[in-house]
């Protein structure tokens, strides 16, 4: 039998989730921690378990030891698709297959963690009001005169933009940022 697992801590996990469904069928795709003790309990030995990405097993480097052993003691194959492209070619790995690259799901782990601590830190900073980003440039003092010129279809966009001296699309994003402000 072929089961499928998914966990909900990556921001594509509906993507993932509607994948894993579509190549097992809905009733055998179990998520989170719950639904992987449930699939433990019902494997047999040769079914067969998709993950979309192997770090989908657990979000701690210990969890998925854990878990890759239990898999592997009950005699099933794993299924991953490579490079966590849903049209890509699976890799399997059973117990004699078992020598899963480590070091390449560690860093992948790692990767996860450090990202999500340094998005955490990121909000911790944007509700203390750092600002990320380039910051605004302002209108130059004629860019109202040159807007109202452009407006009033005296000048062509180009020729307004050049009097100032930016390019089209800058001029065209300071209008539509000086029309936002007229109106709010």
């Amino acid at each position: 039998m072929k089961y499928a697992f998914v966990t909900d801590f990556h921001s594509d996990s509906k993507i993932k989730r509607d994948v894993l469904k579509n190549a097992v069928g809905n009733e055998n795709v179990y998520e989170n921690n719950e639904g992987f003790n449930v699939l433990v309990k019902k494997l047999e030995q040769n079914d067969t378990v998709l993950l979309f990405n192997i770090q989908d097993l657990s979000i701690t480097w210990e969890g998925f030891i854990e878990r890759w052993k239990q898999l592997l003691s009950r005699g099933v194959n794993i299924e991953v698709f490579v490079d966590g492209e849903s049209d890509a070619e699976t890799r399997i790995y059973n117990k004699e297959l078992a020598e899963v690259d480590y070091i390449e799901v560690g860093y992948n782990l790692n990767l996860f963690y450090l990202n999500q601590k340094k998005i955490t830190g990121m909000r911790k900073a944007q509700e203390k009001g750092t600002r990320f980003g380039r910051k605004k440039v302002k209108n130059p003092d004629n860019f109202v005169e040159y807007y109202h010129k452009w407006k009033n279809r005296e000048l062509t966009v180009k020729q307004a933009a050049e009097h100032i001296g930016m390019n089209v699309s800058t001029f065209f994003r300071h209008c539509k940022d000086y029309e936002k402000q007229l109106q709010g």
